[in-house]
């Protein structure tokens, strides 16, 4: 490496000493700065050597020094007699009233880590850039490319630093706390650091970004493209232990194509991160831990994990590969929130486990609320996958797994685990695997594991929630298929929910609804009309030819009306195949296997009976020619017409064996 010293930009020398194994310092003014020839290109350096705002020997003069020569570096080497310098924090702090000049020149690199430390230096920065007093704009503004700010404390400001401007192209702001003190006190900005009206291209990672009052990063505007956030904490202190909120850890407005990988986004008031606002679209979220602390084990809450809105579309929440993995976990209220939202994709993640996705994060505790709630219109969004990679495991929360409110639609909710652990065969449950309400309709559930859930495994509830499809799903089974792992209610549809199908007509549309603690399929409540369970495996494994009981298979019961279960196995339930209970009305059960296998071969009889008509229901269909129902080995009886049950009800084309 070729050094020499470019006397030719010193207008005086008072003195010379070798730097950094770069060059001869020369101190011009009371401006320390080197030149030296490095692999064929000249560099400049200017040594900051006092904490005043402004003058000779001011982070100030050296940065209006720097902007004039391209490639300029700017190194500290602040003497422990400064008055800035506070011995027992290790802390030299420079403090403003104005901001610092704006960064104009090209590739400058204001490098924090050159000040050697003294005395309790803490384990953060040992150069602080603070807020003399409120309403200071900004400690610094980034116009220009390439630049480098490293390893520096920026507190008290409106924004601590700005990247502004089409100007501002591929920079970097690296091992920087900002909104704390290098030793972990306060020291909030209005917001942590801002890039808006095209900065693009930029890079924050290693930093510290807690303590600041509304946003810990805020990214906006349609051109500010293609930023990275990496390797951050974001709410949290130092060591990602402790809470140090920003209101919200990461805000993208209006503005596309932003990574955020491997940050740890905890510990914020309100929300982790932030997707708000028409062509925010194409943002990746991946490799993050998001309400848990850095070991991915404890809670460490934001009150919402993800949040995205307001047209913010085909945005990437996770992905294949387990470095794309998010944990999403021990947030207060939700773990993702989707509303007004359209085509975004999340796969992939821990959603309410911890780090290893076989327990919550912090054992025995169900902290989350809900997992993943899809609200208002949102619609074509993706949640999980067909490729084992794809899979989210969502389990461990108060309330629901997933939830659908507000007219949501045409979104799909395909090969995750809900309600267990990563393995899919031990218990790790959510209250409600999925809840699917609010008029939205025309939504797909396949290939799931829905099962190990307090309460219901599914729950399709109020009028207008219509047209949903469930298919392929294991509910109340391990991901096997062979064993119970039950929830408490296999599914419910309720309410006025109408016009949903459960199953199909292929081996693939098949869901096995067995193993739950009570009842596989519940039907009930006045207009909840025309329903169809055709297909399914009810009380059997996913083999079909070995019992695998609910309590009951199907079950209907105050005044449900004309829905159809058709072509199913319903066996080996340890109570009854089918009751019809309570005023369910004109309902039809044609073409089912009721006590046997698909094949006849199998006795699967029901514990008490095929078929149960109780309770004033009255005009349902049990059988007509052609579509007789096949029912066999149910104890005591394969049909019990009770003597309350209601008129009307018709037996035909069935075919019954006794035991």
């Amino acid at each position: 490496m070729a050094r020499r010293v470019h006397t030719a930009l010193a207008k005086a020398v008072v003195r010379t000493k070798r730097t950094s194994g770069l060059g001869f310092a020369l101190l011009l003014a009371g401006i320390s700065f080197l030149v030296a020839t490095i692999d064929g290109a000249a560099v400049a350096v200017f040594i900051v050597t006092n904490t005043r705002a402004a003058g000779p020997g001011s982070l100030a003069e050296a940065i209006a020094q720097a902007n004039a020569v391209t490639g300029a570096r700017i190194q500290f080497q602040l003497p422990s007699s400064d008055p800035g310098f506070d011995p027992k924090r290790g802390i030299w702090t420079i403090r403003l009233s104005a901001p610092l000049p704006n960064m104009t020149g090209r590739g400058i690199t204001i490098d924090g880590t050159s000040q050697p430390r003294a005395g309790a230096s803490p384990a953060g920065p040992g150069v602080a850039v603070f807020a003399e007093r409120e309403g200071v704009d900004q400690a610094l503004a980034v116009l220009s490319r390439g630049n480098t700010i490293r390893g520096l404390a920026v507190g008290g400001f409106k924004h601590g630093l700005v990247l502004y401007g089409v100007g501002a192209v591929n920079n970097t702001v690296a091992d920087c706390f900002i909104g704390l003190a290098p030793d972990d006190a306060p020291a909030p900005n209005e917001t942590g650091v801002i890039m808006v009206e095209g900065a693009r291209g930029n890079t924050i990672s290693g930093c510290v970004i807690s303590g600041n009052k509304s946003v810990g990063i805020y990214v906006a505007d349609r051109e500010s493209r293609s930023n990275v956030l990496r390797g951050n904490r974001i709410g949290t202190d130092a060591a990602g232990q402790r809470r140090r909120p920003n209101s919200i850890g990461v805000m993208l407005a209006r503005v596309p194509q932003t990574v955020i990988q491997s940050n740890l986004i905890s510990g914020n008031d309100d929300i982790g991160v932030l997707l708000v606002g028409k062509w925010t679209e194409r943002n990746v979220i991946v490799g993050n831990l998001i309400g848990t602390d850095i070991t991915g084990t404890k809670l460490l809450y934001n009150d919402k994990g993800i949040v995205i809105k307001s047209l913010a579309n085909t945005n990437l929440v996770g992905g294949p590969m387990p470095a794309e993995r998010n944990v999403i976990s021990g947030n207060l209220e939700i773990g993702i929130y989707i509303e007004a939202a359209d085509g975004n994709r999340v796969l992939g993640n821990f959603i309410g486990t911890d780090i290893t996705g076989t327990k919550t994060v912090q054992e025995g505790e169900l902290l989350q609320g809900n997992g993943i709630e899809f609200n208002t219109v949102a619609k074509n969004n993706v949640l999980g996958g067909t490729a084992p990679g794809e899979r989210n495991v969502i389990s461990g929360h108060k309330v629901y797994g997933v939830v659908y409110y507000g007219h949501c639609a045409s979104n799909s909710t395909v090969g995750n685990f809900i309600g267990t652990d990563v393995t899919g065969t031990r218990a790790l449950p959510n209250a409600t695997g999925i809840c699917v309400d609010c008029a939205s309709h025309h939504n797909d559930i396949a290939q799931n594991v829905i099962s190990g859930n307090l309460s219901y495994g599914l729950f399709f509830v109020t009028r207008g929630t219509e047209g949903n499809t469930l298919r392929g799903n294991l509910i109340g089974t391990d991901a096997t298929g062979l064993k119970a792992l039950p929830n408490d209610i296999g599914m419910v549809i309720s309410t006025g929910a109408s016009r949903n199908t459960v199953g199909g007509v292929t081996a693939a549309d098949r869901n096995v609804i067995s193993g739950n603690r009570q009842t596989g399929v519940m039907i009930c409540n006045r207009f909840t009309e025309e329903n169809q369970v055709s297909g399914n495996f009810i009380g059997v494994d996913a083999t079909g030819t070995n019992a695998l009981g609910n309590k009951h298979g199907v079950l209907f019961s105050t005044y449900p009306r004309a829905n159809i279960v058709r072509g199913n196995v319903i066996s080996g339930n340890r109570s009854s195949g089918v009751i019809l209970y309570e005023y369910a009305e004109a309902n039809i059960i044609v073409s089912n296997f009721i006590g046997t296998d698909a094949s006849r071969r199998f006795a699967l009889g029901n514990g008490e009976a095929g078929v149960v008509v109780d309770q004033q229901a009255r005009g349902n269909v049990l059988g007509r020619p052609g579509e007789g129902n096949i029912l066999a080995h149910n104890k005591p009886a394969n049909i019990l017409l009770l003597p309350k049950a209601g008129i009307g009800n018709r037996f035909e084309g069935n075919e019954e064996e006794t035991r």
